[in-house]
């Protein structure tokens, strides 16, 4: 399965995890109701507290498996979905 991107865009995405659950959905078009919630895997409220500071220029990288996802948010706040085998 390719990977699946996105940039979180505080104005139109709402919060960080709100961003990771699409980007989720989107690599899981078929089943993605079968997906565990997010917060079996990461502290939402962290995320959110991380990403959405506008003032910052570089944010950290984080890294975290979901399911059969590894998720990565870069210091552009590019988030990236890719399946694991």
């Amino acid at each position: 399965m390719p990977s699946r991107q996105a940039v979180y865009e505080p104005e139109t995405d709402g919060t960080p995890v709100t961003a990771i659950v699409r980007v989720l959905k989107d690599a899981t078009p078929t089943d993605s109701a079968t997906l565990p919630p997010l917060f079996d895997s990461i502290d939402p409220e962290a995320v959110n507290a991380l990403y959405s500071d506008d003032d910052r220029t570089e944010y950290p990288r984080l890294t975290f498996t979901h399911d059969r996802f590894l998720v990565t948010i870069d210091r552009t706040r590019r988030i990236t979905v890719r399946e694991i085998r």
